[in-house]
């Protein structure tokens, strides 16, 4: 058992960031997000031994890692941004980027994507839209207005409220030279085209749908951080809001679907349960086949998260307890981090 603690780093006062690894983890670095709702909050990066090798402070809560080893991230309010190891902005956008996202493009690695709160232009309510922020160039645009897709009167989902409709947290690059975008209160997935953002399925549990679910049970609901792996399946983290509200047993989970084309059936190939967490959570597969589940809220003893990486069998192969004291957004692994200079030692 590892435990791992930041007290002061050189970028910044961060407060303690506290927490323990057990099991033998196949990732080398874990890339998490902390204490989110406040200004102090940032980014720290975790060895496999439980040593904190970097951090950056002030910082937003959706990012990624450049070849470079800079970060793409936001400023909640402010844009999408490239930071160095020093977290300093090399480039930034001029648009507002929603704090939830900046992921890179995986079809076009110069640029970053991200989530505007500029969208419905011909809308009377407020919605998102999608950002594509080149950092070649410095510009930025919103490619997508959600708006334009989608209508309040119709598409309305269980945690949907006139100030936040869709509550839009996730955007990245699909496998199909498209853009795929997670719309939370609306327990929906939206595929466009990366060249010309036209609107291609809609995969949800609550609105209108292009696909249907092989069983009731399959179905997923207020989710976060959709990626699609090489195969072309699906990966998200079911947080369970809508569902949970009306079942004897709460839960949430990692959730795995793969698309049929053909009958146009979204099939729950795999998945790993969890106690009830309403709120952030992540989910990646790793090199080895196994998988990386983030879960914000899952240690109910204290409200604290917890990240495990689980085999193809769902058997728990590490496990890392956060401390209560922060709220984690997301966490991910990363090969190529920024390392400090002068690391914060640690007991074993």
């Amino acid at each position: 058992m590892f435990r791992f603690a930041l007290v002061q780093m050189c970028f910044g006062d961060i407060g303690d960031f506290v927490g323990t690894v057990t099991g033998k983890p196949s990732w080398e670095y874990l890339l998490v997000d902390h204490n989110i709702f406040s200004t102090e909050g940032g980014v720290v990066t975790i060895d496999s031994q439980g040593q904190v090798v970097w951090a950056c402070a002030g910082i937003g809560l959706g990012k990624d890692m450049l070849p470079n080893g800079n970060l793409a991230t936001e400023s909640r309010g402010v844009a999408l941004q490239e930071v160095d190891a020093s977290c300093q902005v090399v480039v930034q956008g001029s648009l507002a980027a929603n704090g939830h996202e900046a992921r890179i493009d995986g079809i076009d690695g110069q640029k970053i994507l991200g989530i505007s709160d500029s969208g419905c232009k011909e809308q009377a309510i407020a919605c998102n839209g999608v950002l594509h922020f080149d950092r070649s160039t410095g510009k930025d645009a919103m490619v997508i207005d959600l708006g334009d897709h989608f209508d309040p009167s119709v598409d309305w989902g269980y945690l949907s409220k006139n100030r936040d409709w869709m509550h839009t947290n996730s955007v990245a690059t699909g496998m199909d030279g498209n853009i795929l975008v997670g719309i939370r209160h609306l327990s929906a997935i939206v595929s466009f085209d990366h060249s010309t953002y036209a609107k291609q399925w809609v995969l949800s549990s609550e609105i209108a749908s292009n696909f249907s679910f092989d069983t009731e049970d399959s179905m997923f609901y207020n989710a976060h951080d959709i990626t699609q792996l090489p195969s072309g399946n699906l990966l998200l983290f079911d947080n369970g809001n809508t569902r949970n509200a009306v079942i004897a047993v709460p839960f949430s989970r990692a959730a795995e679907y793969v698309l049929d084309f053909e009958t146009m059936t979204a099939s729950l190939v795999w998945q790993f349960r969890l106690a009830e967490s309403g709120l952030m959570g992540s989910v990646r597969r790793l090199p080895n086949g196994n998988t990386l589940v983030h879960c914000a809220k899952c240690n109910k003893q204290d409200n604290s998260g917890i990240i495990y990486e689980v085999d193809v069998t769902g058997e728990v192969v590490s496990q890392v307890n956060l401390t209560a004291e922060y709220f984690t957004y997301r966490a991910e692994p990363v090969s190529n981090p920024p390392l400090v200079a002068q690391n914060i030692s640690v007991s074993v």
